[in-house]
This record gives structure tokens, C-alpha cells and sequence, in this order.
């Protein structure tokens, strides 16, 4: 039996950054520590470059850095691969990326997602434990700064890539891993894109797909032979108390297996960073309310008809501060129209029409895209 855990999002700033620059892992996971010790094979999600000083990039959204040193806080919890695929690796440039790829290298840790180039960002990690070969693949979602050519940055979702990848390394590997950094923040469900997606990447050779970013546990789906988690929350992510209750529990994935049969997935519930630092196992009582809230939504992803009246009215709900978006409206104004809804008055359909034609056409969006990125590095 070869025993696979899996993490989410670890930014280890506020409160557990002393931690993390101490090298305490017991201070960071507590028991915790047991599933990751024990484990075969142990991989997380950095979601923050380590780099002592530097300078952070424009960007929507907040920039993260912790500093290089704390790494070996996961060293000695037995974490072996970080995956870099995300949102924030590059919010200090390419200076980030370089400084924390040393870091992990220097700690004996592997990653995955990134690269000097595009070739290298999607190459899969591949490791031989209990005679059993597991690959691991990552991806972000493009918000992230796409690797190139010859561009160090992020392997970023394409499923064209992601076919091309498994022809090529089919044989390399017995079991595949995919870590997809994608959906939408404090939402627990998929997308109807993303659910096809990631059952498109089970199809297709994937034995278990495991989604993170939203910030909170999502449903976990049984798909074909494999399976896929929609979501498992933040393990080390510290902004009490700032966010909702889900920012502050998730769950390991534990991946389970044995040659010649399907893999399993268990799910270990913990606190992290609430009213303390650092993460923790739930009582067993909590522990046992959790689960079956989580088989409760995992239950209903299984209609895609639920998934995609769940997606209309989150986006229902996200409507004024997305045109406000579109608009450029700042705080002030952003509050204003989730309550006055002036944005109504500014989308007449004909300006609907033609921002409709330019998104859902995938050449236009392809093109309005390539001017965007044109005219933001100019403007740098």
C-alpha cells in the first residue's frame, strides 16, 4: 500500500511567519505532522514566492511573500514536492521565482507547475515509492503569468498540453496525480466548466484530480475510476480574522494505493489559523459533522444540472461587482452599486451585445487578450 497525502494552500504569513522563518513544523501542523511523516510522499501548494525583500508586481489583488529560510519548516515535515502552479508565485517577479526555487532545492524539496520555460513549467514530477510510479502534473488557471518560449513562469491549463503530456509519458508513470489551481473563491462547488474539465482529465488517464485556490472545502466527486476534489481549503493561511469560517478548515486528501486497483481517497479534517496559529487536526465529534457535510455537497455535484443552477446564481450574486469591474470603479463606487445597481443604467443591450460578441467569441477573446498583455507591459 503507498500512502499519498496532499495539502492545500500554504502562505504562511501574520501570525504563523515566525513559525515558518523558525523552521518549527510542529509549532505549523501539530497533528498533523503524523499524516505527513507517514505518508510515502507528501505534496503541498506554496501560494507565495520566498524572497527576502525585493519588489512586488501590479497586480489585482493582494501581493505575498514569506521569507526563503522557513522552508525548512516543511523539510521537516516530510513534504517532498511543493506545487508552484498558482496565482501568487510570481508577485515579486521573476526574482521571486528564482529565489524560491533555490530555497526548495536547497531543502531537498522538488516542484512542479513552474519553469525556465514553458517546456520545463509542464513537466511532470515523477516518483518511484512501494514500487508504485506516481506522476504528478500541475496547473493554474491563465490569471497566472504563463511561462514561454523563453519565459520562466507558470504552467497554466491547456487541455491540448495536458493531452499531448500524457501521449508522450504514458509509460512513465502507474498512478497520475493533477493539481489544478482553479474555481472560484468561497464557492464549493465546480463550474460546469471546471466539472468537465477535470472529468475530461479523468478520461483521459488522471486517477485523481485535486482542485485548489477557493479558500474552502468543496465537494469531492467519484468519476469513472477516479477521483476528483472540487476544493479542499486553505492549510496554512493566515487573515483572522478577516474571512468567513470555511477560510479556517479543510481537509488533507490522503490517496491510498495498491497495484492493479482503482486508488482511494480518504479525507482528514482540520482547523487552521482561527482563533490560533498553525493547523490541527478537528475532534473527532467536529471532525465527524464535517465529513458529512462534505458527502452532503459531494453528493449533489454528481447532477450537472445542480452545478449549473448553482453556477447561475452565484454568478447572479457576483453580478454588480463584476461590471463594476468592467466599469474600473473603485471601492467607493464598487460598494455603491452592489446597492444602487447604476451599473444597470451603463450596460444598455447594445453595449451588452458587443461585449458579449468580443468574450464568447474564443478569436476575439484571444485577440483582446494579446492587446491587453501588449499594452500592460508597455505600461510598465
Amino acid at each position: 500500500m503507498v500512502e499519498i497525502v496532499i495539502g492545500g494552500d500554504v502562505c504562511p504569513i501574520n501570525r504563523n511567519a515566525g513559525t515558518f522563518h523558525g523552521g518549527d513544523a510542529s509549532g505549523l501542523f501539530s497533528d498533523l505532522l503524523t499524516e505527513f511523516r507517514r505518508a510515502d510522499l507528501a505534496v503541498v501548494n506554496l501560494e507565495c514566492p520566498l524572497i527576502e525583500g525585493g519588489r512586488s508586481v501590479a497586480k489585482v489583488g493582494p501581493t505575498l511573500r514569506a521569507e526563503p529560510v522557513g522552508i525548512v519548516s516543511l523539510s521537516k515535515a516530510h513534504i517532498g514536492v511543493v506545487n508552484l502552479a498558482n496565482n501568487h508565485i510570481l508577485d515579486y517577479g521573476a526574482a521571486g521565482l528564482l529565489s524560491t526555487r533555490s530555497a526548495c532545492a536547497r531543502a531537498g524539496i522538488a516542484v512542479v507547475g513552474v519553469g525556465a520555460d514553458e517546456r520545463e513549467a509542464r513537466r511532470p514530477i515523477i516518483r518511484e515509492v512501494g514500487g508504485v510510479r506516481v506522476g504528478l502534473l500541475a496547473y493554474a488557471e491563465s490569471e497566472a503569468v504563463t511561462a514561454g518560449v523563453q519565459t520562466g513562469g507558470v504552467s497554466v491549463l491547456n487541455l491540448a498540453e495536458y493531452v499531448r503530456s500524457l501521449r508522450l509519458r504514458r509509460n512513465w508513470f502507474d498512478s497520475l496525480i493533477v493539481l489544478l489551481h482553479a474555481g472560484v473563491q468561497h464557492y464549493p462547488y465546480p463550474s460546469p466548466m471546471l466539472q468537465e474539465t477535470c472529468r475530461f482529465m479523468v478520461e483521459e488517464g488522471a486517477d485523481i484530480v485535486v482542485c485548489q485556490h477557493s479558500h474552502c472545502p468543496g465537494a469531492v466527486e467519484k468519476y469513472q475510476k477516479g477521483h476528483i476534489v472540487y476544493g479542499q481549503g486553505n492549510l496554512l493561511f493566515d487573515r483572522y480574522p478577516h474571512r468567513s469560517g470555511s477560510f479556517y478548515h479543510g481537509f488533507l486528501v490522503r490517496v491510498l494505493l495498491e497495484a492493479g486497483l482503482p486508488a482511494r481517497v480518504e479525507l482528514v479534517p482540520y482547523h487552521q489559523s482561527d482563533q490560533l496559529p498553525g493547523a490541527r487536526r478537528m475532534g473527532a465529534p467536529q471532525a465527524e459533522r464535517f465529513l458529512a457535510e462534505v458527502r452532503e455537497i459531494s453528493a449533489r455535484v454528481q447532477d450537472v444540472e445542480f452545478v449549473r443552477e448553482q453556477w447561475h446564481q452565484l454568478c447572479e450574486r457576483k453580478r454588480y461587482d463584476l461590471y463594476s469591474t468592467l466599469n474600473g470603479h473603485g471601492r467607493v463606487a464598487r460598494f455603491l452599486n452592489r446597492r444602487l445597481r447604476f451599473s444597470d443604467w451603463c450596460f444598455d443591450k447594445t453595449r451588452l451585445l458587443n461585449l458579449h460578441h468580443l468574450i464568447s467569441c474564443d478569436s476575439h477573446r484571444e485577440a483582446l487578450e494579446t492587446l491587453l498583455a501588449i499594452d500592460l507591459e508597455v505600461r510598465r
